[in-house]
């Protein structure tokens, strides 16, 4: 069971009345994400200082099972107000952005989790979990771009 690793994947698509230019820098400022993050996630932030780029590493601290845990991952692919890719060893993450007229746009989302050893036989539940969270944040975002009405006001 040690080395044995599965992978899960979940996928989510929405549209939002807003220019993908929008959504786009909506999705790439960290510090800001409180907005429409869940409640679950406690901070995000990215480094180095200034606008996300290639490379550049987007850092979160979120509650999981009761317990504060940090990820980090490295944008790999970023191509402005059209995709983006963020990759840890045990991750992948891709926002693709489409614009759908003037005042319109689409984001297609992606994450793979990669469990290993004891945590593959929770893999069902925390699927679930994760489905629920990416659901539930971009509902958040999409009511936040076409309404102002955040999640809270602040980390």
């Amino acid at each position: 069971m040690k080395g044995y690793m599965s992978m899960i994947k979940v996928k989510y698509t929405f549209a939002v009345q807003r220019p993908a230019s929008t959504l786009f820098a909506e999705l790439t400022d960290f510090d800001n994400s409180y907005r429409w993050q869940t409640n679950e996630v406690l901070k995000e932030w990215h480094e180095p200082e200034g606008p996300v780029q290639l490379g550049t590493k987007g850092h979160q601290l979120r509650m999981f099972r009761g317990k504060p845990i940090e990820t980090v991952n490295e944008i790999t692919v970023f191509e402005p107000d059209q995709r983006m890719v963020a990759e840890s060893s045990n991750s992948c993450i891709e926002y693709v952005v489409t614009p759908e007229g003037e005042n319109a746009s689409r984001m297609d989302f992606s994450i793979e989790l990669k469990l290993r050893g004891m945590a593959n036989l929770f893999s069902p539940m925390i699927r679930r979990g994760l489905q629920q969270d990416v659901e539930t944040r971009f509902q958040n975002l999409k009511r936040y771009l076409e309404t102002g009405e955040t999640s809270r006001n602040s980390w």
